[in-house]
């Protein structure tokens, strides 16, 4: 009755709306029961009318929807329900006659008040309104060991429309430690290894009755959304700073994208007036890089409890973390940057399919998004470019200010639906910015303090931008900037990234590179098509290439390796043609300058970021949005195959070195880097491998629950770079209901409650943690993990297995070339001496023994942890990590493993399970269980394939470096290719045939050599046009017509000329001039050609003629001539070169004329060569091409001419 008097008193000390949460208690609750009357979701499970919650009296927890009685911590497995624990504790004894519960609806004042508690203490809950709720009570929670040390508490269910809250009450907790084990206050999913404590539990959870977990500052209160996972804390902490109190913030952001601009409402201490002026927010990378520290501001729409921080652009993906310092005392929060496709914060969604958003004028470009969720004043729509155009570095601490620009702003529809095909959002006129921002995203904000800030993903701009060029009377535009970014390609930081472009290769098949885990990792991201990856024509499964090391290259070069889900061969980009082109579905194995999830490796500290080296957005700037110039939106021809390919070359195979394979399936079995199979029989935590400098990585080996205890299977690993910046992943397999892959990292010296856990989906971007780890979940039941370090790469490709409620892992593992003989651990070390594959983690040379048990003892148990200190396991749900490690490795005293199976005997069913694998029926023989060992067979006949795909020569041809060509068949050994170009383009030669051969060295090349053929992809004759036409008619066709009058009245002149003067001098001075114009000027004769070098000297550089406007030089690959054509776009009539090999180039022919040629010849000449490039049936010739010979002349007749008198002459 004391604590009862003095609980009272505290609260109607702290307000009268307070008191009421705690009285009625209402009746005693003898069965621990209470019904739910409505639907509700906890954790992201919805429960139906009528759920029952029950108390669990003895451990001071509530089970939603059964009952759940075992002790916690667990040693095996996870609950099966999902549990909130206000004081988890086990009593050890039957209910004590003290102990009561009591259980109350929450209902009218009451009531109110509750949904006054949620609106003070939560972010965005100004409307919230609680429509029921549920008021659980435990008086006087003892156990018999210290039956003078009680606990007193209240959890209270507030039920809205579609949320759910629990609010905390602690009045007394003094039982606070039964056996050695703290009480823990929580939350736990079920099914999972999910779980997420209040403030202060374990050794401190007596301090929860005295601490203030709400804006009001009542003592022992604490607020949580709980219909999602994680739950969501609210309110803020009244715990003096001075103290060691609780340092995690309650924040509103679990993932943002990459783009940044969002703003972080957060709690940490609750804030005073001197307190919030001087409250500063830090983010920072899991690396420890600053990104941004800035001021922290008062939030509008929220209580007195919070804070918000505003969140920059990080362009880099990954974990980070927000910092508040406030008040003497710095609270965090974790948290992580994703593409922006992935993240799960406030969006503008693109209703129309990203092929309308790539198109110059769509018609349709709908947009919804939530204006509910924003709260003050009108709202407003940007258009934000984004450009790494003149940069040498990028600075991640101004807000973007040199990689954005807002290009448009107006009013946005408070409807939350607009359509922007309508033009009226589009770059003004004499906006100069829209020339370099063609990429951007879209973003709506409100006027609020910090404002609401919502985006879309990134997006090409073309349609936005389109109107500015149609203004400028450009509509060539996407031509122009594909000319001028290919001409740009011959600067000096380009050169250098192209050199390592040339480098890059591919597999030849699917299976190869899936064979290589450690250089490959499937894409998930494909900017280039509208539907996404899988939208690919024909299907296709493509793979991009792990990032590049060089940190001072700007760009991050990878190769994207495309092959047909059909048959496994490679596709390749010379493969499209102009209708899969302009619908954007084609893919093929290409090249990228700036891989898509950025730059990787350790750049060290506080260092900028160089150009091409950012996260999605980098791509999209570097390498997507030139393919929509060249390849999309030109209108021009051979724009994409002789512009943009050659530029973003097709891989090599032939540059491509496969890994070192190993694998692991079933009660472990293990085949070494050197290809030997042996029997594992360990239980706890081992090295898998370690070599440092380079990976590392360790297996943890657990029974299965449902096994006499003789069968271990793999459960988790951990791994990390070495050295590194000390982050490190796990990946553990979750048993339950479903099965799953469970991704969690940390940093070196965390501890178990600091772990963060990833939400990975399938399908997403990967998770990139610190420097040098990504994982991807590839589906539901395969994940895919890569560790780096510089050149040293080690690739696991994860396979998970369920077998009743037991789930565990099979494991595909490779090792970059780097790391060979450099490897200690249980899978050896890849050597080319046998008699040194085996060595332990120690560096002992362990001889290979084909007894399972000598072996074990000998090899095996040298390579287990030796402790928590070794360990890379973070434990999360252990009170600390000593304590984890020791439940995880466990005396081994009871365990009777099984070496072999000659004694057991064979199941009726064994050879039909397993045919010929023995590791298959070891399993069966050993675990009973047919699952296991079907698992077993199935998954080591996979791996084997792809240990054989490994160890396989390379058996495709390097496309051939002819730009232009069109390839239609898979060009693996032996096959025939003849040689055409792409359409519309033209092929200098036909009927030449190469084939894919393969060399005594085992290589394979062409035959013969492409480059030795002379065969060229050529631009079809160019189309004249409307400017060009009148340009021809109004200057050209005068001057020719001029021309022919001033031939005739010069002949008729010399013809009477010749009447009136018979003397022969004159006959021969005439006849001397008549010949040399025949000879010069006949309307028969073939047109003067000229040299290259006399052709430069006449237009040095290439340079236009003074009418045209300043074209650029088209795309001139090493080892070819120029000849002047007319240009076909329309872009006021330029001329540009016209590609030609040099071995065509036509000869000079010269005139036996000294004199120079007129201007007039000049002109008529230049009418007779566009003559020759463009026939009168519009077919295409080429000035390298045989042409009909002159019209044959007839003889001069030997009989006199008339002569002419002077007179006439006159």
């Amino acid at each position: 009755m004391r604590h009862i008097v003095g609980w009272i008193l505290l609260t109607c000390l702290s307000g009268l709306a307070l008191s009421a949460l705690i009285e009625p208690k209402g009746e005693l609750n003898t069965t621990g029961q209470v019904k739910i009357d409505q639907p509700f979701r906890v954790f992201g499970t919805d429960y139906p009318a009528g759920t029952i919650l029950y108390m669990n009296l003895p451990f001071g927890r509530i089970s939603i929807g059964k009952e759940f009685m075992d002790n916690l911590p667990l040693d095996k497995g996870v609950p099966n329900v999902n549990l909130i624990q206000p004081v988890e504790l086990s009593i050890q004894s039957t209910l004590d006659k003290a102990q009561k519960a009591y259980m109350a609806s929450i209902t009218g004042e009451l009531l109110n008040n509750m949904s006054l508690l949620v609106r003070e203490n939560f972010w965005l809950e100004s409307n919230f309104t609680a429509r029921s709720g549920q008021l659980l009570t435990w008086e006087d929670q003892k156990g018999t060991a210290s039956p003078s040390l009680v606990n007193t508490f209240q959890v209270a269910f507030i039920f809205g429309t579609s949320s759910t809250y629990v609010l905390f009450n602690y009045h007394l907790v003094q039982f606070v430690k039964h056996l050695s084990i703290n009480a823990e206050a929580m939350f736990t999913r079920g099914n999972s290894h999910d779980q997420l404590s209040l403030p202060f539990s374990g050794a401190d959870v007596g301090r929860l009755a005295s601490t203030s977990g709400l804006a009001d500052r009542s003592l022992g209160r604490f607020i949580y959304r709980v219909d999602s996972w994680p739950p969501k804390r609210g309110g803020c902490l009244s715990d003096d700073p001075t103290k060691q109190g609780d340092r995690t913030l309650s924040a509103s952001l679990y993932s943002d994208s990459v783009l940044g601009g969002s703003s972080a409402i957060l709690s940490g201490r609750c804030p005073d007036d001197s307190s919030a002026s001087g409250a500063v927010c830090r983010i920072t990378t899991s690396g420890g890089s600053l990104l941004a520290q800035r001021p922290a501001v008062r939030c509008d729409r929220c209580g007195a409890a919070f804070m918000a921080c505003e969140v920059p652009p990080s362009l880099t993906a990954g974990p980070a973390v927000l910092e508040l310092r406030m008040a003497d005392s710095v609270y965090s929060h974790q948290f992580s940057f994703a593409s922006p496709d992935d993240s799960s914060v406030l969006k503008v969604h693109l209703n129309d399919s990203m092929d309308n958003w790539m198109q110059l004028e769509p018609t349709s470009l709908s947009i919804t998004y939530d204006a509910d969720g924003t709260q003050n004043g009108s709202l407003k729509l940007q258009v934000v470019g984004y450009s790494e155009a003149g940069l040498s570095r990028l600075d991640r601490d101004e807000d973007f200010k040199s990689l954005t620009k807002v290009l448009y702003e107006g009013p946005a529809s408070s409807s939350g639906r607009m359509n922007l095909g309508d033009k009226t959002v589009r770059c003004a006129a004499g906006n100069a910015d829209c020339e370099n921002y063609q990429v951007g995203f879209l973003r709506i904000q409100d006027s609020a303090t910090p404002p609401t800030t919502l985006k879309s993903r990134i997006i090409p701009l073309g349609w936005f931008v389109h109107p500015y060029y149609l203004d400028k009377s450009q509509p060539a535009w996407p031509a122009a900037k594909c000319k001028a970014w290919q001409e740009a390609q011959s600067g000096a930081e380009e050169q250098k990234v192209a050199a390592v472009l040339r480098t890059l290769a591919c597999p030849g098949s699917l299976n190869q590179a899936l064979a290589n885990p450690g250089q490959f990792m499937p894409a998930t991201y494909c900017p280039s098509l509208p539907g996404g990856c899988g939208s690919a024509t024909p299907s296709q499964q493509c793979l991009v290439s792990k990032p590049g090391i060089d940190t001072q290259l700007q760009g991050v070069p990878a190769a994207v390796c495309c092959y047909s889900q059909a048959d496994g061969n490679l596709i390749y980009q010379e493969q499209q043609d102009p209708s899969q082109q302009k619908s954007g579905q084609w893919m093929g194995s290409g090249s990228l300058r700036s891989h898509l999830n950025g730059q990787l490796t350790t750049r060290g500290g506080d260092q900028p970021l160089l150009p091409g080296q950012a996260s999605y957005l980098s791509n999209w700037y570097w390498d997507a949005l030139p393919r929509l110039h060249c390849c999309r939106w030109s209108a021009d021809t051979g724009d994409c195959q002789l512009r943009f390919i050659p530029a973003r070359p097709t891989p090599r195979t032939s540059m491509y070195s496969p890994a070192q394979p190993s694998h692991q399936v079933g009660d472990p079995h293990l085949t070494s880097f050197n290809g030997r199979r042996f029997l594992f029989n360990g239980l706890g935590e081992f090295w898998l491998l370690r070599a440092e400098p380079g990976v590392a990585m360790q297996t943890r080996y657990q029974l299965a629950s449902f096994i006499t205890p003789s069968a271990t299977f793999l459960t988790a690993l951990a791994g990390r770079p070495l050295p590194g910046t000390g982050d490190m992943v796990e990946v553990s397999a979750v048993s339950g209901s479903p099965a799953r892959f469970q991704v969690q990292y940390r940093r070196e010296g965390w501890e178990p409650s600091q772990t963060i856990t990833a939400d990975l989906k399938v399908g997403g971007a990967p998770l990139l943690i610190g420097d040098g780890i990504a994982v991807l979940l590839n589906s539901t039941d395969r994940l895919s993990l890569q560790l780096s370090s510089g050149a040293d790469s080690l690739g696991v490709e994860l396979k998970l297995v369920t077998v009743g409620n037991f789930s565990y892992m099979d494991m595909f593992l490779t090792l970059s070339q780097s790391l060979k003989a450099r490897t200690r651990g249980l899978l050896g070390q890849w050597t080319d001496d046998p008699t040194k594959e085996f060595i332990d983690i120690s560096g002992n040379v362990v001889p290979f023994n084909s007894n399972s048990e000598q072996f074990h003892a000998d090899f095996c148990n040298k390579n287990r942890l030796a402790n928590v200190n070794s360990s890379y396991f973070g434990y999360s749900g252990s009170g600390t990590r000593g304590e984890g490690f020791l439940e995880m490795n466990p005396d081994l005293a009871f365990y009777k493993p099984l070496y072999n199976d000659s004694g057991l005997g064979a199941d009726s069913q064994e050879d039909a399970v397993c045919g010929s694998s023995t590791s298959c029926r070891f399993d069966f023989r050993v675990t009973k269980n047919r699952q296991v060992a079907a698992a077993t067979a199935a998954n080591e006949k996979t791996f084997d394939e792809l240990l054989a795909a490994s160890e396989g020569n390379i058996s495709v041809c390097d496309v051939p470096a002819l730009p232009g060509l069109r390839i239609d068949q898979p060009l693996t050994a032996g096959s025939s290719l003849v040689l055409a170009c792409a359409q519309p383009l033209l092929s200098s030669r036909s009927g030449l045939t190469i084939v894919c051969a393969r060399q005594a060295s085992g290589n394979v090349t062409w035959q013969p050599d492409p480059a030795s053929l002379g065969f060229q992809c050529l631009l079809p004759t160019a189309q004249v046009n409307t400017a060009n036409i009148g340009l021809i008619i109004g200057i050209v066709v005068p001057c020719v017509i001029l021309l022919l009058v001033g031939i005739v009245v010069v002949i008729i002149i010399v013809r009477r000329r010749s009447e009136k003067q018979p003397v022969q001098s004159s006959k021969k001075e005439n006849r001397s001039f008549l010949e040399g114009t025949h000879s010069a000027g006949k309307l028969g004769a073939p047109p003067r050609q000229y040299s290259q070098d006399e052709g430069n000297r006449r237009n040095p550089h290439g340079v236009p003629p003074p009418h045209s406007a300043a074209a650029p030089l088209a795309y001139s690959p090493a080892g070819y001539g120029v000849v002047s054509g007319v240009d076909s776009d329309d872009n006021g009539g330029q001329f540009v070169p016209i590609m030609m090999p040099p071995q065509h180039q036509p000869r000079a022919t010269m005139t036996p004329s000294p004199q120079p040629v007129p201007a007039q010849r000049r002109s008529f000449e230049r009418s007779q060569q566009n003559q020759v490039m463009q026939g009168p049936d519009e077919r295409a010739t080429f000035p390298h091409q045989q042409q009909p010979p002159p019209p044959q002349q007839k003889p001069r007749s030997s009989k006199p001419k008339p002569t002419m008198s002077h007179s006439e002459v006159v």
